[in-house]
């Protein structure tokens, strides 16, 4: 029933800007209001890691359906020095038969998501719905309404993390209504080492600040704890 009040549901929320939605593992079906980085502050912060990939999704029979590139921007937030994971899908060749229905991004395990979409993004498509897979790793965005015709373009969809760490062993696949689909790499939540012996400050990684404070203290004569 929600689904077939979609029109509705956005009518509401046209002009104004809603927090993200909360995405815990094994949600289905969560409405996807759209935000801003006016009306949702902790979103702004700088990029850390963009890609852009041209892509085409064909039929069974060889037929090109749709084509068009994954724009991908990693933000990492002033306020909470946490990562946004933030796709479109721009420069769409218009003429083609294919329709996007939803797009598939992952993997997020572990991690807190809250998803939606930047009303203040150029584009005429945005997912109107989204899910989380049981384990977590996988979130699903639906594009419903307006049809994700090709020609159109996505506004900015997004994934904000409590993850302080990206890498590049992620993927986004992009289905069209008929079940085709293309899967390309992607930005993912990283993980901290599981046992990093050399990060001296704790930041979760190796770097020339840990050889710093190494350097730093050389020579110094560490007494051993007093014994009562």
């Amino acid at each position: 029933m929600k689904r077939f009040s979609i029109t509705l549901a956005l009518l509401c929320v046209a002009g104004a800007s809603a927090h993200a939605a909360p995405l815990p593992p094994g949600s289905n079906d969560v409405f996807l209001p759209g935000t801003s980085f006016a009306g949702q502050p902790v979103l702004v912060g700088p990029a850390v890691a963009s890609a852009t990939q041209p892509f085409q999704i064909f039929s069974g029979g060889g037929a090109l359906l749709f084509q068009g590139e994954l724009v991908q921007i990693v933000r990492r937030s002033n306020a909470t020095n946490t990562l946004g994971f933030y796709y479109a899908i721009r420069n769409t060749v218009s003429g083609l038969n294919g329709v996007v229905a939803r797009v598939e991004a992952e993997p997020f395990t572990g991690v807190a998501v809250d998803a939606n979409w930047m009303t203040d993004s150029v584009g005429l498509a945005m997912p109107n719905f989204a899910d989380r897979n049981g384990s977590g790793s996988i979130i699903n965005y639906d594009f419903l309404t307006p049809p994700f015709f090709s020609g159109a373009e996505s506004r900015i969809f997004l994934a904000f993390t409590d993850a302080t760490e990206v890498n590049d062993d992620g993927f986004v696949t992009i289905y069209l209504t008929g079940g085709e689909s293309v899967t390309l790499p992607a930005f993912a939540p990283g993980r901290p080492c599981p046992s990093c012996r050399g990060d001296v400050n704790g930041d979760g990684v190796v770097d020339f600040a840990d050889l710093n404070e190494v350097l730093g203290a050389f020579g110094t004569v560490c007494p051993p704890p007093s014994v009562p």
